[in-house]
C-alpha cells in the first residue's frame, strides 16, 4: 500500500485533527490545523474533505476531492477561523494549477472535479449567514456551472436557486429550483424541494403540478386530496402561508383548518392503540407514546398554522368585507382601486366555483365507476367548502380563532408571537385581564419586542377610553400588575423616548411610527418620511422591508409615498422581488 495506512471509511486517521479538537484552537494554531507542511497540500481537516486527506499528488493519482461544507460549519461561529477558512479556500480557487497555466495536468476529470469542489465550497461559504456575500456566491457557483455544464449535478443549481432565495428574487429562485428538478425527475427530494420554491413564489398551482409526479393522482380531491390523506403537513401549510400573503383569506384558512384538523386525528389516534399495546405488551412504547400526545400541539407546524390562522380572523374581525372577496383587496387602496379590484375579484371568485363545480361534477362521474375512499379506507366525504367561503364568513371570528389560541398559549407559551395574537384576540373580545397575561407573558421572554411596545400602549390607551367603569376587583388586579406603563406616564413621551433609545431597529422604529400615528393622525407625514429613512440603517433586514410597505397600505399612504418607498427599497434590494412590482 506504498506505505500508507488503510483506513476505513468513517474511520479517522492516527494523529488527524477531529472537529471537537479544532472548535478549542485559536489564532495561529488553527491556521496551522488547516495546513501540511508540504507545500502539494490541498486541505489537511480529514472532515472537511469527506474524511480522505486530500493532495495534488493525491488527485492526480485519481482520488476524489470532495469539500464538505456541512463538516466546518461549526467552527464559522468564530470570525478568525472563518476568515481561515475562506482565505484558505480562496487560495486553492486562485491557485496557478486551478487555472491551467502552470504545469500539464496528467488528469482533466480529476482536476475539473477538484476545481468544481473548491468553487462548490465558495458558493456554499458565500451563502452562509456568517460570511454572506452574495455576488461572490452568485460568480461562485456560475463558473461551476460553466465548467462542466453537461455533467454538473443538480446540487449546483440547487444551490443556485438558493442564492436568489437570500437576495430575495422568488422569481428567479424558483425557475432556476425548477431547472435543477428537470436534470433528475425521478428524484423525490429535488421535486419536492422545486415545489416549496414554487409556493414561496404564489405560484400555487404550478406547486401542485410538481407534487403530482410522486402522488396518487386518481384518488378524490387528485393531487391535493391526496397530499390531505398523506398528511403532508409542510405543503398544506406552505400552501396556506402562499394565499394568505396574496389575500386569498378562505383558501389560506382551509389549509390551516386542515393542520388542525390532522392534530385532532393524530390526538385520536391514541385510544386505537390503548387495547393493542396492553395486548401485545408493549407498555413502555404506549407511555411514551401517550406523554408525546400530551405535548403534540406544541409542534412547529401547528404553531404556525394556528398563528396564522388567528391573524385571518382577526383581521376579518376588523374588516368583514374581506370575507366576500376572493382576493382580499388591500384596505389601503383609493376608492377607484377599491372598485377595480372588487370587480376583479368578483369574477376571479365567479371563476373559482365554476371550475370547482366542474371538478366536482367530474369526480362524481368517476365515483360511479370507483367507490371514493380516504388514506384511512373509509367513503370520502365530498368537500362542500373548497374555496374556504364558509370558513371565512363565520359570524363567530372571534370564538374560531380560540379554536387554535387555546392550544398555542397553552403549549407555546414561550413563543412571543403566540402572545402577541392571543393580546389582539382578547383585546377585541374585551377580556383584559386575559389580554395583559399576555402581555406580561411575552415581556418576561422578550422584553424587547416591537410589537410588545405597540401593543402595552395600545392596552393602556383602551383602559383610559372605556365608556363604562370596569367590575371593582379588575382595576386593582390591573393596578398591580401592569407595570410596564403606569397610568401616569404620558403614552406620547413613553414612545419617543422608545423611538430614540431604539433608533438603530427597523422592526423597533415601525412599531414605534405605528403607535405615534396611533396616537395623532396628523403626524402621518412626517411618519412616512421616517418609515422610509428605515431603509438606510445598516441592521435593516428584506423582511423588515417588507413589512415596512405594509405598513403603508395600513395608513392609506398615497401612491407617490408607495412609489418613493419601493424605489428607496429597490436600490438597496435591487434583486427583491417584493419591490419590484408598483
Amino acid at each position: 500500500m506504498s506505505g500508507e495506512q488503510f483506513v476505513l471509511p468513517g474511520q479517522q486517521r492516527p494523529g488527524a485533527p477531529r472537529p471537537e479538537q479544532d472548535l478549542y484552537v485559536e489564532g495561529h494554531a488553527f491556521e496551522g490545523v488547516c495546513r501540511l507542511s508540504s507545500s502539494w497540500a490541498i486541505v489537511s481537516l480529514d472532515w472537511m474533505t469527506a474524511g480522505v486527506s486530500e493532495s495534488k499528488n493525491g488527485a492526480k493519482k485519481g482520488e476524489k476531492a470532495e469539500f464538505d461544507f456541512a463538516n466546518v460549519k461549526a467552527l464559522y461561529d468564530d470570525e478568525e477561523k472563518r476568515r481561515t477558512i475562506g482565505e484558505l479556500v480562496e487560495g486553492y480557487a486562485s491557485d496557478k494549477q486551478m487555472n491551467g497555466s502552470a504545469e500539464k495536468q496528467t488528469n482533466r476529470d480529476t482536476a475539473d472535479q477538484f476545481q468544481l469542489s473548491v468553487l462548490y465550497f465558495l458558493v456554499q461559504h458565500y451563502n452562509f449567514h456568517l460570511s454572506r456575500n452574495l455576488q461572490k456566491a452568485t460568480e461562485s457557483v456560475d463558473k461551476a456551472i460553466e465548467l462542466k455544464a453537461s455533467s454538473v449535478p443538480y446540487d449546483y443549481y440547487m444551490t443556485k436557486a438558493r442564492t436568489w432565495k437570500h437576495y430575495g428574487n422568488t422569481q428567479k429562485a424558483s425557475e432556476v429550483m425548477n431547472k435543477a428538478r428537470e436534470m433528475d425527475e425521478k428524484d423525490r427530494y429535488i421535486n419536492t424541494k422545486c415545489a416549496k420554491y414554487q409556493l414561496r413564489n404564489n405560484q400555487n398551482e404550478d406547486a401542485l403540478k410538481t407534487m403530482s409526479k410522486f402522488t396518487r393522482n386518481e384518488v378524490v380531491g387528485g393531487t391535493l386530496g391526496d397530499l390531505h390523506d398523506m398528511q403532508c403537513m409542510w405543503y398544506i401549510t406552505e400552501d396556506g402561508e402562499a394565499y394568505l400573503r396574496q389575500g386569498k383569506l378562505g383558501l389560506a384558512l382551509k389549509r390551516f383548518k386542515a393542520i388542525y384538523d390532522i392534530f385532532d386525528v393524530w390526538y385520536e389516534d391514541q385510544f386505537d392503540f390503548h387495547s393493542f399495546s396492553l395486548r401485545k405488551g408493549q407498555i413502555r412504547a404506549y407511555v411514551d407514546m401517550v406523554r408525546w400526545e400530551d405535548h403534540l400541539r406544541e409542534h412547529p407546524f401547528f404553531v404556525r398554522a394556528a398563528i396564522s390562522a388567528v391573524k385571518i380572523y382577526v383581521r376579518l374581525y376588523d374588516k368583514p368585507d374581506l370575507a366576500h372577496r376572493a382576493n382580499g383587496v388591500d384596505g389601503g387602496m383609493d376608492a377607484n382601486e377599491r372598485r377595480k379590484a372588487l370587480k376583479k375579484a368578483k369574477k376571479e371568485q365567479e371563476r373559482l366555483e365554476k371550475a370547482e363545480a366542474e371538478k366536482r361534477d367530474a369526480e362524481k362521474k368517476a365515483a360511479n365507476k370507483k367507490t371514493a375512499t380516504g388514506a384511512d379506507g373509509e367513503p370520502k366525504k365530498e368537500d362542500e367548502d373548497p374555496q374556504g367561503i364558509k370558513l371565512a364568513q363565520t359570524k363567530e371570528l372571534l370564538e374560531d380563532a380560540m379554536k387554535f389560541l387555546s392550544p398555542l398559549l397553552e403549549f407555546s407559551p414561550k413563543n412571543v408571537e403566540a402572545q402577541n395574537v392571543g393580546f389582539e384576540v382578547f383585546i377585541r373580545r374585551e377580556k383584559y385581564l386575559l389580554a395583559l397575561k399576555c402581555l406580561l407573558a411575552a415581556s418576561s421572554v422578550e422584553p424587547s419586542n416591537a410589537t410588545l411596545h405597540e401593543q402595552t400602549i395600545r392596552f393602556r390607551r383602551t383602559l383610559d377610553a372605556l365608556p363604562t367603569p370596569l367590575p371593582p376587583k379588575v382595576p386593582e388586579v390591573i393596578d398591580s400588575t401592569f407595570t410596564l406603563l403606569p397610568a401616569s406616564t404620558s403614552l406620547t413621551a413613553h414612545n419617543d423616548a422608545y423611538l430614540s433609545k431604539h433608533a438603530h431597529s427597523a422592526s423597533a422604529v415601525q412599531a414605534g411610527l405605528r403607535v405615534r400615528k396611533l396616537l395623532d393622525a396628523a403626524t402621518q407625514p412626517q411618519n412616512e418620511k421616517d418609515l422610509i429613512a428605515t431603509l438606510e440603517l445598516s441592521g435593516a433586514t428584506l423582511e423588515e422591508a417588507k413589512a415596512g410597505f405594509a405598513l403603508l397600505g395600513e395608513w392609506s399612504s398615497a401612491q407617490e409615498v408607495k412609489k418613493a418607498y419601493l424605489e428607496a427599497a429597490g436600490k438597496r434590494w435591487p434583486e427583491a422581488t417584493a419591490f419590484k412590482a408598483a
